[in-house]
């Protein structure tokens, strides 16, 4: 508890301190695989909250094997596909297609028939996954190792917001928010404009990434950054109204519930955005 504390309040180096604490009475308690109920769903978030703030794999082993959500058809085979952009042996191709079926389950049509244990499982699975992508723990004797390109960077970054925002409902104002924040910003920031900006299918998938930046960013001074990016992305490939640039988020990773304010709040900053030509984008 006292991890999550600290992490939650951006107290990190306390929080390392607690966390070397936890480690050693995990080990003499016999691996967190030995813990059970509500001790070990804290310990694994107190893991996973390090991870994310070091950035840096989980301690712990992964401790359930990964559902059907992760192997099963996609439930809308329309979206665009991840293997276009890094080929079929990226992890993030996996990722992906667990959190669209993870998604499409949480909305309104699919609830009703929902296997809320299966949904828990895919949840600590994608974190789990989206963490092992980071480099080595320093205390890890046997490190886990998955190369992927430097371009996937931001997906993954924003692909982990979207798990903590949409689908774990992680208040936006958490310290360990911004951590992302400022993370995906800055994977950005070298990169632009560049390999996302080389085609149209890369610039929508460029488009959700900034979205997903931006609803992170509220109130942070990076959200005018991410704003402004999406202007001009939008006026490159010829997105003039709110719905069209609905569609194309649509095309990548979409939540109703969650992504439909967002975008009508963050398209009314793009309009009073001086960048942008007043009415005449509204009515183009």
């Amino acid at each position: 508890m006292l991890v999550n504390k600290e992490n939650l309040n951006g107290r990190y180096e306390l929080s390392e301190i607690h966390k070397q604490g936890l480690e050693k009475m995990i080990r003499v308690r016999g691996g967190v695989q030995a813990l059970r109920g509500v001790f070990r769903r804290v310990v694994t978030w107190s893991d996973f909250c390090y991870a994310n703030v070091w950035s840096c794999q989980p301690s712990f082993p992964r401790l359930l094997p990964r559902p059907s959500m992760y192997t099963c058809q996609e439930i809308d085979s329309t979206l665009l596909r991840p293997d276009h952009l890094f080929g079929n042996s990226s992890p993030v191709v996996t990722i992906f297609h667990a959190l669209r079926n993870l998604s499409q389950s949480l909305s309104s049509p699919h609830i009703a028939s929902l296997n809320r244990m299966e949904a828990s499982n895919t949840i600590y699975n994608l974190e789990y996954d989206l963490l092992s992508l980071n480099k080595p723990p320093p205390t890890s004797p046997e490190p886990l190792t998955c190369t992927y390109f430097v371009e996937e960077v931001p997906l993954k970054i924003a692909a982990h917001i979207y798990l903590w925002l949409a689908i774990r409902e992680l208040p936006p104002t958490s310290e360990l928010v911004y951590r992302l924040v400022q993370r995906l910003h800055g994977s950005l920031i070298g990169m632009l404009p560049g390999w996302w900006t080389s085609s149209r299918e890369k610039q929508v998938w460029l488009l959700w990434i900034l979205f997903i930046g931006g609803i992170a960013a509220a109130g942070r001074a990076e959200r005018l950054w991410f704003v402004g990016e999406i202007v001009g992305i939008c006026k490159t490939v010829g997105i003039w109204d709110k719905e069209a640039l609905g569609g194309c988020l649509k095309d990548v990773l979409w939540q109703d519930a969650f992504c439909s304010e967002k975008l009508d709040l963050l398209w009314q900053e793009m309009v009073l955005s001086s960048d942008i030509g007043g009415n005449n984008w509204i009515t183009q």
